[in-house]
C-alpha cells in the first residue's frame, strides 16, 4: 500500500472511532416549504367557480401547514395575463395558477399568447369537475331548451348571451352549443359568472351558459330558469333540469374542470409536496361533501397524472375550438 494511501485510511478510521459525525445528507428543497404566505392567482372573479374551489382548499391548505394562503383574483384577458404571470414568478412555490378548462384553451385562441402550457408550466393537480347549465330569464319566454334555439334562430345576432371571459370554459361550451345547434348569436364579454347571471337575470342579455355552482341558489329560488346541463347526465343536485342531451342535442357532453398549476421551474419536491397535500384535503370526507352540494366532483390527480392530462385535454379542446372557427387576435 502506498504511503499517502495508508495515511488516509488510518485518518478515515481513526475519526469514525472518535465518534466524528458523518457529513448531514443534502436538504430537500421542500423540507422547509412553505415558511411565508402563498398566493393564489385566480383568473375569474370572486364568486367564480374558479373563485370558490380556491379559497375551498386554501383555507384548509393554510390552515394544515400555518401559513397565509392569499386569494389574488385576475379576471381579465380569458385568463392569460395571471398565467403569464405565474409562468415568470419566482420558481419556489409561492405563486400558484388557479384555472379552469380555459387553461388549454388560450394556447389555441390567442394568437400572442406567450406561454407554452406544457413546457413552461407545471400542473401541481387537478381539483374537480362540473357541468355547465344554460341558463335564461324565467321571464325571456323559451321554457325548453328547444324553445330556446328557436328563439334564438329566430333573432339572429340580436340574441345576446353573457360570457364570463374570453377563452374561458363557459365560451368554449357555449361555442360548441352554438354550432351543434346552427345559431349564431353575439357574445358579450364579462369578467366573470356572477357579472353575467345578474344580467341574464335582468335581461340585459338573454342568455348565459355557466359553471353550475353559483347557479343553484338562483335556479333554486326561481330567479333563474335552467333549461340543460352540459354533462351527458343530469345532475343530482338540480335533478329537474335535464341534460342538454336530452333536451334536444342528442350526444351533447361536457364538464369544465379545475387545477392548480406553476411555473415549470418549480423544484419537483416542492410541487409534490404541494400536490400531495391538496389531494389528502380533496380526500377529505368533509371537503368531498362540500363538493357535492355544487355539483362537483373531486379530481386528484398526481403533477404526473395532471400534466398528462392537461396534454390530452389541449388536442381535444383545440378541436372543438378549431370547428367552432374561434379565433383571437
Amino acid at each position: 500500500m502506498k504511503p499517502m494511501q495508508a495515511f488516509l485510511r488510518g485518518a478515515l478510521g481513526a475519526a469514525i472511532a472518535c465518534g466524528v459525525p458523518a457529513a448531514p445528507a443534502a436538504q430537500s428543497p421542500a423540507d422547509d416549504y412553505p415558511n411565508k404566505p402563498i398566493r393564489v392567482l385566480v383568473t375569474f372573479s370572486a364568486g367564480s367557480q374558479t373563485d370558490m374551489l380556491s379559497r375551498m382548499v386554501g383555507q384548509k391548505l393554510g390552515d394544515k401547514w400555518g401559513v397565509q394562503v392569499v386569494i389574488d383574483n385576475r379576471p381579465s384577458g380569458g385568463g392569460t395575463i395571471a398565467t403569464q404571470m405565474a409562468a415568470t414568478a419566482l420558481p419556489d412555490g409561492y405563486t400558484l395558477l388557479a384555472h379552469s378548462s380555459g387553461y388549454a384553451i388560450n394556447p389555441w385562441l390567442y394568437t400572442d399568447f406567450k406561454v407554452d402550457i406544457l413546457r413552461d408550466m407545471q400542473a401541481v393537480t387537478t381539483l374537480a369537475s362540473t357541468p355547465q347549465v344554460v341558463v335564461v330569464s324565467p321571464t325571456l319566454g323559451p321554457k325548453t331548451l328547444r324553445e330556446l334555439i328557436a328563439f334564438a334562430k329566430q333573432r339572429g345576432s340580436e340574441f345576446i348571451v353573457a360570457v364570463p371571459g374570453i377563452a374561458s370554459s363557459s365560451h368554449l361550451v357555449s361555442e360548441k352549443l352554438y354550432y351543434e345547434a346552427g345559431i349564431k348569436p353575439t357574445n358579450v364579454w364579462y369578467k366573470g359568472t356572477p357579472e353575467c347571471m345578474t344580467d341574464t337575470m335582468t335581461m340585459r342579455t338573454q342568455m348565459s351558459f355557466l359553471p353550475l355552482a353559483p347557479l343553484i341558489p338562483f335556479i333554486r329560488d326561481g330567479r333563474l330558469l335552467g333549461l340543460a346541463v352540459s354533462s351527458k347526465e343530469r345532475s343530482p343536485v338540480l335533478p329537474d333540469v335535464p341534460s342538454a342531451n336530452e333536451a334536444g342535442l342528442p350526444g351533447f357532453d361536457y364538464t369544465s374542470w379545475f387545477l392548480f398549476a406553476t411555473t415549470a421551474a418549480t423544484p419537483k419536491p416542492i410541487v409534490n409536496k404541494l400536490s400531495a397535500e391538496v389531494r389528502a384535503i380533496l380526500g377529505d370526507a368533509a371537503i368531498r361533501e362540500r363538493l357535492a352540494t355544487i355539483g362537483a366532483t373531486p379530481m386528484p390527480m398526481t403533477p404526473e397524472q395532471a400534466q398528462a392530462f392537461v396534454r390530452a385535454e389541449k388536442e381535444a379542446l383545440g378541436k372543438i375550438v378549431r370547428t367552432a372557427g374561434v379565433k383571437i387576435e
